[in-house]
């Protein structure tokens, strides 16, 4: 009756739902919280460490101030005192990048659209032409956990012969696979893995990249945990007191596990809830107790404290404005993640949710 009687109404209609509302309203939130920011200036002490011949930037483990006078005056004091900087204590330690866990649907869409950049509806309907087709199983399922009478090892055998990650795998099979990492048996359908192999070529398009990820996720999902040696030096200007108190820090990678076969270490919200991320890099030896000089610069009325050159370890300090920002846009994997925290939607609708408002116009997808 409806649909003879509306009929040539198009897709632009007017529409509400118990599900398409609120994805729309974490939308338009986000627009909001944007629209009626209002930047502010702060300011941060800056200290470069120059050791090695490498510069490095500290952090100001006070953070930020909103009081100009405030940290100038702690440059001042630093100048009257003829402050060094003191190395406070060096922590090397080894940590884990633990293996993901098995793939069920919503990790499949905020993996394609963050580091795939496919959206969620394309990503649903490729994921089942190649679930009709025999490459994957099926693709709509709640589960992280496999089930007891999954074939790890005839899986893996599937996959040996493929170039892509043959080594890999092959290691595996010799060694022995990993238990896959945590994860929950739903008890709909297991998660999501590849059923037979495809030879390169053999597939194009989003499918030969969504059926890509999907495998080396399967075996990066039994691989080794990752193993990354962490190098954090904190620094002191005994002259600051409580406010002097600075860190460098960096990791570099030891044994890459999964990582060997995952070509994107993040997607989803595989960092999310997890510490500050240090970034890869290599830091200078240093000893616990070494004191490095900072001088005044021969610069007058400048607010930067510097060493005069030719000393092999030096440091400066300075002062750095910047401006408070605005939140994002929200992105498809953000939009995906808050759907799955507040129970909107379900595994399989929440593509056709997202779509729609965009079917709508009541919002829009931009590029980068």
């Amino acid at each position: 009756y409806f649909q003879g009687r509306y009929g040539d109404l198009d897709s632009t209609v007017l529409s509400y739902g118990p599900c398409q509302t609120p994805t729309l309203q974490f939308t338009v939130q986000r627009h909001i919280d944007i629209e009626t920011f209002k930047p502010e200036p702060y300011w941060q002490l800056d200290l470069g460490v120059l050791k090695q011949g490498r510069m490095m930037r500290a952090t100001w483990d006070s953070g930020r101030s909103f009081n100009k006078g405030k940290v100038e005056a702690l440059i001042e004091k630093c100048r009257e005192a003829g402050a060094a900087v003191k190395v406070k204590s060096i922590v090397n330690k080894e940590k884990k990048q633990g293996r993901p866990t098995p793939l069920n649907t919503v990790a499949l869409l905020k993996a394609c659209s963050k580091a795939l950049g496919i959206g969620p509806h394309a990503a649903m309907q490729t994921a089942e032409r190649l679930y009709l087709s025999g490459y994957l199983s099926y693709p709509r399922t709640e589960s992280t956990a496999y089930p007891k009478s999954f074939d790890v090892n005839g899986t893996l055998h599937q996959q040996a012969a493929d170039s892509r990650w043959s080594a890999h795998v092959s290691t595996l099979l010799s060694q022995g696979h990993n238990k896959a990492r945590g994860g929950i048996d739903m008890g709909d359908h297991p998660p999501i893995t590849p059923c037979r192999s495809a030879r390169v070529g053999e597939l194009s398009g989003d499918m030969a990249r969504v059926y890509e990820f999907v495998v080396r996720h399967f075996i990066a999902s039994v691989s080794p945990d990752a193993l990354w040696q962490s190098t954090r030096v904190d620094f002191e200007l005994e002259a600051l007191e409580d406010k002097g108190n600075f860190t460098v820090s960096g990791k570099q990678l030891t044994s890459p596990g999964f990582l060997a076969v995952l070509k994107h270490k993040q997607y989803g919200d595989e960092a999310e809830g997890e510490e500050e991320e240090e970034e890869e890099k290599a830091i200078p030896e240093f000893k616990k107790g070494e004191v490095i000089p900072l001088v005044k610069g021969n610069s007058g009325g400048s607010t930067k404290i510097a060493v005069s050159q030719g000393i092999p370890c030096w440091a400066s300090l300075g002062i750095k404005e910047r401006m408070t920002t605005p939140p994002t846009y929200l992105t498809e994997s953000e939009l995906i993640g808050k759907m799955e925290k507040f129970g909107i939607g379900t595994d399989a609708s929440i593509p056709s949710h997202i779509q729609n408002i965009q079917n709508r116009n009541y919002a829009y997808l931009e590029s980068g």
